[in-house]
């Protein structure tokens, strides 16, 4: 409760003059909180023309919601270990269906949710606890947050130094971030709305992380693209895929929209 620019949940939504439409809810990567770029990259406007509402949600720490003093957008997330990491994911998902209940009264007919790395990370819990949702489609999503660190050759040693001065095992860290983590529950969403991408060649969230996903979810749908974690090739190829399998589970009900504009 001290971080008092972290209690006012943080979304800049994007709504249709007309009305409440389907409307797509995106979870922005660790760090990566401008509003600016996330929706030139993943061409945002592009699916607001073809009659999708937006809602772009900022994570704790991120962005207006970081401290006066962070050097970073979501510095405040790490800054007192994993403790507060972990209250920071559960908070997430706390402002996340609190939007969903937001965007329900406002009489939006289907609310989905997809978002790159920590984005498809918190997609994916999302999924584990929200049936209301129409589809989730994590992207790149972080599945093993310490595995990660430990494998990733910049924060390797520094995970190696947590270890050592806090006298927790890789395996104990795992033990206590599990409360967060998509893999320990069976989603409340049916597999089948759900929709995974992964990069062939990220060395961040490899595609081992994102088959074990995938696996725990084994009806969910599964789309490679070849590139890392920062350069998608082939990123207008699953835009589209992206587009037609919202269109699936909103009924077709944009496409009647797109059909009438």
């Amino acid at each position: 409760m001290s971080h008092q620019r972290n209690r006012r949940a943080q979304v800049q939504y994007w709504s249709h003059p007309e009305g409440p439409r389907p409307t797509l809810i995106f979870v922005h990567g660790v760090v990566a909180s401008d509003y600016e770029f996330n929706s030139r990259f993943f061409s945002l406007p592009w699916f607001y023309e073809r009659g999708y509402d937006i809602a772009l949600f900022t994570i704790p720490f991120h962005g207006q919601r970081a401290g006066r003093l962070s050097l970073f957008s979501g510095q405040g997330l790490f800054s007192d270990g994993f403790a507060q990491m972990t209250e920071g994911m559960l908070q997430s998902i706390c402002d996340l269906r609190v939007l969903v209940d937001f965007l329900e009264r406002r009489g939006a007919p289907h609310i989905g949710i997809s978002g790159l790395s920590l984005g498809g990370y918190l997609s994916a819990l999302l999924a584990a606890v929200e049936p209301r949702l129409a589809f989730c489609i994590p992207n790149s999503p972080l599945v093993a947050p310490v595995d990660t660190i430990r494998s990733w050759q910049p924060t390797h040693e520094i995970m190696e130094l947590i270890e050592r001065r806090s006298g927790f095992s890789a395996m104990d860290l795992r033990r206590g971030m599990a409360i967060h983590s998509p893999l320990s529950y069976q989603p409340l969403l049916d597999p089948e709305k759900v929709m995974i991408i992964g990069g062939a060649g990220d060395r961040f969230t490899p595609p081992r992380f994102v088959r074990l996903l995938h696996g725990h979810w084994p009806d969910s749908h599964l789309h490679w693209f070849p590139g890392n974690h920062v350069i998608h090739l082939g990123r207008q190829e699953y835009l589209k895929l992206m587009l037609s399998f919202m269109d699936s589970h909103c009924q077709g009900q944009t496409l009647q929209q797109r059909a009438q504009a």
